[in-house]
């Protein structure tokens, strides 16, 4: 397509039809020189002020400018036989060149052919049918026609899982408990390797570890000194003193010759006998 430039505006004086001599730009303007390179295919205008003009695109060589196409003139157009009268030659874009007459081309489209622009009719077609691969576990079909509509499903059966990218299905005991709706109230456990629910027995809670009998309110048994005890059943008679064997406590009566009455007394109030 030929180039196009801003401001491309100079004089000659070269008569007849062949290759314009350009005698330097108007005040204000730059020359197709300053512009354009040599060999340039430039679309041009010449106006000689006198009713005559030519409007199509040729070559710009140095200081010249070749006329080889015609696309509008006063010699209805051909190219024109100028006299050597001053003449305008600027660069400009010819309408038909960016916008064909449009009477008469409703619903066409607008092509070209590398040079010129031109109206063609519109081949598109219409969406006749849209194809849906099952993958990622999706599943699909189409309707088909201009506006086809896409129904999708899934290929997978049972409990979904996504892993941002996919969805597959879901693992029961792995990903997700199974549950029941045959379960009575309860405190619930599951299952290790499974992951099912159930409700718990006195058997899955652990026993106590203990070397005694009873309940703790009312403990009775002699409790062994290594577990802390006095190995003592009772805590033992008014007056008398505590003695050890290393393994158990004894309350006896003290010797005549042995603690004295206030002694015992301390050691009362100091092992609470």
């Amino acid at each position: 397509m030929p180039l196009l430039a801003d401001r491309v505006l100079e004089s000659s004086i070269t008569a007849g039809t062949g290759t314009l001599t350009l005698a330097g730009a108007l005040t204000g303007y730059r020359t197709f020189n300053a512009a354009f390179s040599n060999g340039d295919i430039v679309y041009y205008t010449i106006d000689d002020g006198l009713g005559g003009y030519e409007v199509g695109y040729g070559t710009v060589g140095t200081g010249t400018l070749t006329r080889s196409t015609v696309l509008e003139s006063s010699n209805a157009n051909a190219l024109v036989v100028f006299t050597s009268v001053s003449k305008r030659v600027f660069c400009t874009a010819p309408v038909p060149t960016l916008l064909p007459d449009q009477t008469g081309n409703s619903t066409k489209i607008l092509s070209t052919d590398g040079t010129n622009p031109s109206w063609i009719a519109n081949t598109v077609g219409t969406v006749t049918a849209v194809s849906v691969v099952s993958a990622n576990g999706f599943a699909g079909s189409s309707s088909g026609g201009a506006t086809p509509a896409l129904t999708l499903s899934t290929s997978i059966t049972g409990v979904l899982k996504g892993d941002g990218t996919a969805i597959s299905a879901a693992t029961s005991g792995t990903d997700y408990s199974l549950g029941t709706s045959a379960l009575t109230t309860g405190i619930l456990k599951s299952t290790t390797t499974t992951g099912a629910l159930t409700i718990a027995i006195a058997a899955d809670f652990p026993t106590l570890n203990q070397n005694t009998s009873g309940t703790a309110a009312g403990l009775s048994a002699t409790l062994v000194v290594g577990s802390g005890g006095t190995g003592l059943t009772a805590v033992g008679t008014s007056g008398n003193v505590l003695t050890s064997n290393g393994t158990t406590w004894a309350s006896t009566a003290p010797a005549a010759s042995g603690i004295t009455t206030g002694k015992a007394i301390a050691m009362a109030m100091i092992f609470g006998f």
